[in-house]
């Protein structure tokens, strides 16, 4: 009987640490990530009509914003952005992704989270080991970054938002690594 008692309370200690929120690691500090509830960050597909893509959106009910950013995303006030809005959205017909939006406070700007994380690996790893490293994680090596020793960017090959999150969050675990976390991007409002 205690066994079984003691079983039950690993699974429930176990399946707690599963469910852990989205967090950003900078500068040493975490800074938990607040998902919208009713925005989400479009990005029309290569060569895809513009005009039936807004007509898309405005069919929707959408409240559509352009957004000045290398992507060429689009800022769209939704009226929920849970995962299955997200998948249907990525299904609508000229659009090549649909993107979570974050905050790190209530009232902070949005924020998302692209596929590119920066990792600062311990010195004493060659590079034989930092791409075993990349491997394990699912993930390539991009470059690495000038004046920072064994810092690289990596590109997380399961794709953008909550999975370049989580997986920077359980590189910045690893002993091999000094720091992780995933590149943010400020989409602005043009002037």
């Amino acid at each position: 009987m205690r066994v079984s008692v003691t079983l039950l309370i690993c699974l429930v200690s176990t399946s707690t640490a599963v469910a852990r929120s989205l967090v950003f690691y900078s500068n040493g500090r975490a800074w938990p990530l607040l998902k919208s509830d009713t925005e989400i960050l479009i990005r029309p597909a290569p060569g895809a009509n513009a005009g039936r893509v807004q007509l898309e959106l405005a069919d929707r009910t959408t409240n559509l914003h352009a957004v000045s950013c290398h992507t060429g995303l689009l800022l769209a006030t939704v009226d929920r952005a849970d995962e299955a809005a997200v998948s249907d959205w990525a299904r609508a017909p000229g659009i090549d992704l649909v993107i979570h939006v974050y905050r790190l406070s209530a009232n902070g700007p949005p924020v998302f989270m692209t596929d590119e994380v920066v990792v600062g690996f311990v010195n004493q790893l060659d590079q034989a080991q930092i791409l075993a490293f990349c491997d394990e994680y699912g993930a390539e090596m991009i470059r690495s970054i000038e004046g920072l020793e064994s810092t690289y960017v990596l590109r997380v090959l399961d794709g953008y938002g909550d999975a370049a999150v989580r997986t920077a969050a359980t590189m910045y675990e690893d002993p091999r690594t000094r720091f992780s976390h995933s590149m943010p991007s400020w989409p602005r409002s043009p002037p």
